[in-house]
């Protein structure tokens, strides 16, 4: 039972949040995509032109109404709104796509009870030639850092499975000549289970599943590793805690979970967190014997512009909320690098 938090889940392979926002037995899920939208950047008809991708996702529960954003629109993104049942989405997309200035071009009717969100903000190949599979602190290495804001997507329309309410974003290949792909799975439930797929993260009614995987991308440097940065935009800054286990029956040798917390905002009794299984999985089978380690830096204060195009800025008043990044490294040492299997998956 989650009712003053929600829980966002890194499991390894993929990333859950799990927003407590009632206690409820079910909720009622839709998902639409690019609603409403007419103009021509909305189309993306074919794999050479990039696509703007926003899916909303009604998750309708007894006592309220929890909204996901999910889109590639400034990088990939998950915004959750949580509003009365009467509230509606509202997109201005000519000033969200077209226009310089994107402020407010995303509104609901009523204003929401609680907002967060959570985006992936670059893809980071760093040159590991200690074997610690670690980059804390990415300055300190030699590194290529890709922004994903950079990155030009498919269709995520093609990919929307409506009856598990899910769908994937995945990039339009960077690097021709290696097959490359970044792909971001996304998938709301409306129940509480057990995902079959290691590391087995619970969810529940309120939960929202992130799969984070690269394959086939290239390693620059003799001993390249990937990793990523994570945002996450809440009231107020957020934690790194870590709470450990003496065992786990779903994760074996998994001793510990990962909880990055939003505290809840002084306006509301609502807060957030994202947790997830300190592990990746360097075949997409995740079987443990796939099982590699990923490896957390300190939270630091967001530094970096937000880019002008972005869910972010189209929602928020970025002056009037704290932005908490961490980067998250994958491997493990004698792993022989991200160039042994080509594929990481989290």
């Amino acid at each position: 039972m989650f009712l003053s938090r929600c829980l966002f889940s890194f499991a390894g392979v993929f990333l859950v949040f799990a927003f407590g926002i009632s206690e409820i037995k079910c909720r009622k899920l839709s998902i639409t995509y690019n609603e409403d939208c007419d103009i021509l950047e909305c189309e993306g008809k074919n794999e050479s032109s990039n696509t703007f991708n926003l899916a909303h996702v009604v998750a309708v529960g007894d006592n309220d109404t929890v909204h996901y954003l999910w889109s590639s629109v400034g990088g990939p993104t998950i915004l959750l709104a949580v509003t009365d049942h009467k509230s509606q989405l509202m997109v201005n997309w000519t000033k969200l796509l077209v226009e310089e200035d994107v402020s407010k071009s995303i509104q609901f009717t009523s204003v929401p009870t609680y907002s967060m969100a959570m985006l992936v903000t670059k893809l980071i190949e760093f040159n590991d030639t200690k074997d610690t599979a670690d980059v804390s602190n990415p300055n300190s290495n030699v590194t290529m850092i890709t922004p994903l804001d950079s990155i030009n997507w498919l269709n995520f329309n093609d990919t929307i499975d409506s009856k598990t309410c899910s769908g994937t974003f995945q990039s339009i290949r960077k690097y021709k000549k290696t097959n490359s792909t970044l792909s971001v799975k996304v998938r709301a439930y409306n129940e509480t289970g057990r995902a079959t797929a290691l590391p087995h993260m619970q969810y529940t009614e309120n939960t929202t599943q992130f799969d984070f995987s690269i394959k086939n991308f290239p390693s620059h440097f003799l001993n390249s590793r990937y990793a990523v940065e994570v945002l996450m935009v809440s009231d107020k800054a957020a934690e790194l805690h870590v709470k450990k286990s003496i065992d786990d029956e779903y994760t074996p040798a998994i001793f510990s979970i990962m909880n990055f917390v939003a505290p809840a905002s002084s306006e509301s009794l609502l807060g957030s967190y994202s947790q997830w299984k300190p592990v990746v999985y360097s075949d997409p089978k995740h079987s443990l014997s796939d099982a590699l380690q990923c490896h957390e830096s300190n939270v630091i204060q967001y530094s970096d512009k937000i880019p002008n195009r972005s869910i972010i800025r189209a929602f928020f008043n970025i002056s009037h909320v704290k932005l908490s990044a961490v980067n998250i490294s994958f491997g493990t040492t004698k792993d022989k690098f991200y160039k042994n299997t080509n594929y990481t998956s989290w």
